[in-house]
């Protein structure tokens, strides 16, 4: 009884020794990040947790879903510190980088999963996975334009750009930031970003802007363009948010336009281009 009893003290003693060196912080092993993959992070309340980023990438845009975390990025140090506001929770922090967006999945927890350190390289975005999707955008046989439905290819889009666990389901599905603004008729339109769907072969770019103009104006999704080096690519698809292709005072305007069957890529140097000022544009109210 006295050897059982003496083995079940040293049983318990060695775990809490193993529990208490599991909620020490361990070194940080350097990860490298990638746009297709989720990074989880475990954070405490009242601690705080740093996301090194080794390398000279900055991240120029950096973006938390909910703010019961709070972050504070030092470009000199390329860190971003992390504290959550409350004692339990999740969120997300997107960090563009070169124009491809990295997704984390903050976690806040009071057990030994806590992180205080995590160190991360930016994986090379042309190196396998783009040979893979050169084969698959190669087996995707060209669409009529009936069969495009844009419709579902949007919701899917957005989904997969805001819902980390519905990405991972998606591994055909890939997505690069543009933000790449243009003056038209006083207003600023944006090229926001483009989906890359490999085994349709087809790519998805999103537009925005906000009239900014006294008058209500007329455009239609059709009468925006895409380009490659100066090389206009055929639109398959379109969708906008306007009725009658009318955008009012102050609306918020969204273009959605699909290319199909070029076998190009998300990383191209896009550009749009929208039609000459004074023809395209009638005052539809006074």
């Amino acid at each position: 009884m006295k050897t059982i009893f003496g083995l079940a003290i040293i049983l318990l003693a060695s775990m809490g020794v193993a529990l208490r060196a599991a909620a020490q912080p361990a070194s940080s092993q350097p990860a490298a990040l990638s746009p297709q993959r989720i990074e989880v992070v475990y954070l405490a309340p009242g601690r705080a947790t740093t996301l090194q980023l080794s390398g000279n990438k900055t991240p120029p845009r950096i973006f938390v879903g909910a703010e019961i975390v709070a972050f504070e990025y030092e470009a000199a140090t390329n860190q971003i510190r992390l504290r959550p506001r409350v004692d339990a929770g999740e969120t997300n922090l997107n960090m563009t980088i070169d124009g491809q967006t990295y997704v984390f999945v903050l976690k806040i927890v009071g057990d030994v999963r806590v992180q205080y350190l995590r160190t991360f390289t930016i994986e090379n975005a042309s190196g396998e996975e783009d040979a893979g999707d050169e084969a698959g955008l190669g087996r995707a046989p060209p669409m009529r334009p009936v069969d495009v439905d844009i419709i579902h290819l949007v919701a899917e889009a957005e989904r997969a750009r805001g819902d980390p666990v519905y990405l991972k389901t998606k591994p055909n599905f890939r997505y690069r930031h543009l933000g790449k603004s243009y003056d038209w008729n006083d207003n600023v339109v944006t090229l926001v970003e483009v989906d890359q769907f490999i085994e349709k072969d087809l790519l998805l770019f999103k537009i925005e802007w906000v009239n900014r103009a006294k008058d209500a104006l007329y455009l239609n999704a059709r009468q925006y363009g895409i380009a490659v080096a100066n090389q206009k690519i055929p639109v398959i698809a379109a969708m906008q948010d306007a009725p009658e292709s009318i955008i009012f005072p102050g609306q918020h305007e969204v273009v959605w336009l699909a290319v199909q069957g070029y076998r190009l890529r998300r990383t191209n140097n896009w550009a749009l281009t929208l039609p000459p000022e004074a023809s395209a544009v009638t005052a539809m109210a006074r």
